[in-house]
């Protein structure tokens, strides 16, 4: 959580291996081990803005996705059957048929999340999904997402000053202030009393009636209020007991997830060449193939550009007409002309 024009959206895009731009140091583990070539593939990442194609409707979409996104070997009976599941979790089964364009800020939200878990993704990013709804729709769709984490899928998301009822229901809160600096990183708890006995005991106190995401904010000085303390939040957070057992912990995943010896050099190897040197598996050759064949998604491409057409008579007829009819009459305008002055008055006319 983070206040506005502070990071959020670039700290998500290098934990999902979206930058390609500026500098970027550290270490990226996923269960205490280095992340595989094919990451990019078993993570999904839902932006902001909900970008679909409008004259499809939801069930055809979250296939769309599915028969682009899922492994070849596996049929397409078992990936229909796989979205109607996400169709339910999601409660879109009113409105699996309607197409796109009418749908609701909060539906579009819901097939936005919809559309990346038909992919099966290991790991699921969501950058601030609950921006631009009310307080209700914002409910419902967080109350979605802790579905999603009790059946198992991991979920990283970033979030802007949520309610006192949302914010409960996140298991973990990463804070950061201004520079990305880290201001806390653990468990909230029921009534984010966890949260709220961390910020007391250094000297910030939260009323039981103020929303907790608020008034961290103030506390940290994210906002137009100076910051509560003589002391800069980031520095209470290096001193305290919650950062030294964060480390303990990271300590001891990556101890409980090394590779044996050798391992590493029996599934990776440099590439031995002038340009600059990346990690080859030797498992996989060329491990950056997409999921589908080449053939298999010109026709699902195919496919869905034509019921595009089909459900924009518009679009086709404008096109008839421009090229049809526009031109025949202006071709017209050509018929038995001769070779004199008002000729050629006619055809600088026409064209």
């Amino acid at each position: 959580m983070l206040t506005p024009g502070k990071g959020k959206t670039t700290c998500l895009d290098v934990l999902a291996q979206r930058k390609n731009i500026g500098i970027v140091a550290g270490t990226l583990l996923l269960d205490g081990k280095p992340l595989d070539l094919d990451f990019a593939r078993n993570t999904a990442y839902a932006e902001q803005m909900d970008v679909h194609e409008g004259t499809s409707t939801v069930r055809e979409a979250m296939r769309f996705s599915a028969y682009l996104r899922q492994p070849a070997e596996i049929s397409t009976a078992e990936k229909d059957k796989y979205v109607e599941e996400m169709i339910e979790v999601l409660e879109l089964q009113d409105l699996a048929d309607a197409l796109v364009f009418s749908l609701s800020v909060e539906a579009r939200k819901r097939l936005t999340i919809g559309v990346e878990l038909a992919s099966r993704p290991s790991l699921l990013f969501l950058d601030e999904p609950t921006s631009g709804l009310d307080g209700q729709s914002a409910w419902n769709l967080v109350r979605f997402l802790r579905k999603l984490a009790d059946n198992g899928q991991a979920i990283l998301c970033t979030i802007h000053q949520p309610s006192s009822l949302l914010i409960q229901t996140f298991d973990k809160l990463l804070l950061l202030e201004r520079g990305g600096e880290t201001v806390y990183f653990g468990d909230i708890g029921p009534d984010c009393h966890i949260l709220r006995d961390y910020f007391a005991r250094h000297g910030a106190f939260c009323p039981p009636n103020v929303n907790p995401a608020e008034f961290m904010l103030d506390a940290i000085g994210a906002g137009l209020t100076p910051r509560i303390g003589d002391r800069d939040w980031k520095d209470h957070w290096l001193d305290s007991d919650e950062y030294k057992q964060v480390l303990s912990e990271i300590e001891k995943i990556k101890q409980g997830t090394a590779p044996q010896a050798g391992e590493a050099e029996k599934k990776i190897t440099m590439c031995k060449c002038s340009r600059k040197c990346r990690v080859v598996s030797q498992l996989n050759p060329w491990p950056f193939t997409d999921a589908t064949p080449f053939w298999h998604q010109l026709r699902y491409v195919v496919e869905r550009n034509n019921k595009k057409l089909w459900r924009s008579p518009d679009y086709v007829f404008s096109r008839l007409f421009v090229h049809a009819f526009i031109a025949l009459w202006v071709s017209l305008s050509f018929l038995q002309l001769g070779n004199g002055v008002r000729d050629l008055q006619y055809r600088v006319f026409g064209m």
